[in-house]
């Protein structure tokens, strides 16, 4: 739209309007000619002088000008006020139209939930270049808060969607292996072995990629419907460990199928690496810290001891302090993203970050929460 286009689009409007913009010397029509008509962002189609709206009373109520473009998330209200309208004859305070001035704002913004800007006859039209400047800047926020809610909302359900199709193609991963699992039976003893290694390792692979998959999709706040998907990866998965134990208790009684840490461990000389006849290498026991300081990884242990001071939150494995295998460290500024954590006491977590050490204890900082995943 050219300046000449612009300009006829809010003479029309100013014809259409003035009627509702009455006043004495013309106030609100002269606010919208050297005001409203300088503001490049403002299309006069969007603009409503005399806006109605409903008080908690009930009562008709109207504000000068809003400005309302629902596209660009715009819900902006203004209004000029001289100082005669709030006075008596003897110009003191009037008190009943001052309270009922305060009253309809307040209905304003509790009904139409937008913004309000108030200015004086005096400052408009002696500030007309301020006015202008704080006018074009809330519309400009509006629009940008507005598009950044949308673009969040839609990288969010994208999101969604892509963990939805990583758990429906687990899923069904699960399900093929089942078949192989089941064909292979028959196999004789070495080839058997040799089979439920490769059975071990993927069940490790898979409990931990359901371990980040179910932390996410719980601060999603999936409906029920999504999370479908996730209970019969859960239930093929049981399965599968189910029929790899059956196929181990054929060829070697003494040994059996498990993924690491799924119970939480009994007493330290349970929890070592050397203790499992799984090779998994994808998580590490808490008391085996000590050995990997400066390494990014993921431990897995039991929260026996909470401890909260002014300024952090220390989480303790495996044993109360001072005497604990590590320590989980939660600073006062990403403490938000924790809440709940006091409901893990005694309870199996597995935590991942960068091991470092702290008066030869080791210790991994927490700030986000994913960070954090529940056994």
């Amino acid at each position: 739209m050219n300046n000449s286009q612009r300009e006829n689009q809010w003479k029309q409007w100013i014809e259409n309007n003035k009627h509702k913009m009455e006043h004495p010397v013309n106030f609100e029509v002269r606010f919208v000619e050297e005001i409203l008509t300088r503001i490049p962002e403002i299309n006069p189609s969007y603009v409503k002088a005399q806006f109605p709206f409903i008080d908690q009373n009930g009562g008709n109520r109207r504000i000068d000008f809003m400005i309302l473009d629902e596209q660009k998330g715009i819900r902006l209200a203004i209004e000029i006020d001289g100082l005669g309208k709030m006075q008596n004859p003897n110009q003191s305070i009037n008190h009943d139209r001052w309270n009922d001035l305060l009253t309809r704002q307040n209905a304003l913004l509790r009904v139409l939930g937008c913004m309000l800007l108030r200015y004086s006859n005096k400052t408009w039209l002696n500030e007309s270049k301020f006015v202008i400047h704080e006018i074009r800047s809330e519309l400009l926020k509006q629009e940008f808060d507005y598009s950044s809610a949308v673009e969040a909302r839609e990288r969010r359900e994208k999101e969604i969607t892509d963990k939805d199709r990583k758990i429906a193609d687990f899923a069904q991963a699960a399900k093929d292996h089942i078949s192989s699992v089941a064909a292979g039976v028959s196999l004789d003893v070495s080839s058997a072995e040799a089979e439920r290694t490769s059975i071990q390792k993927e069940l490790a692979l898979i409990t931990k990629q359901l371990l980040t998959l179910s932390e996410e999709s719980n601060k999603s706040r999936l409906s029920e419907s999504r999370k479908i998907p996730l209970i019969v990866f859960v239930s093929v998965l049981i399965t599968s460990a189910t029929i790899g134990f059956f196929m181990q208790s054929n060829s070697q009684p003494e040994l059996a199928v498990s993924t690491r840490y799924v119970t939480p461990p009994a007493s330290d000389s349970n929890t070592s690496l050397g203790a499992s006849n799984v090779p998994v290498t994808d998580y590490l026991s808490t008391t085996e810290a000590n050995r990997h300081v400066g390494e990014k990884t993921t431990l897995c242990g039991r929260i026996v001891q909470i401890r909260e001071t002014d300024k952090v939150t220390y989480l303790n494995f495996d044993k109360a302090y001072p005497n604990s295998t590590v320590t989980a460290v939660i600073w006062n500024e990403y403490a938000k993203n924790f809440s709940g954590v006091n409901q893990k006491i005694n309870r199996t977590v597995c935590i991942e970050g960068e091991i470092s050490s702290y008066k030869g204890k080791p210790q991994i900082t927490l700030r986000d929460r994913a960070q954090l995943i529940t056994k």
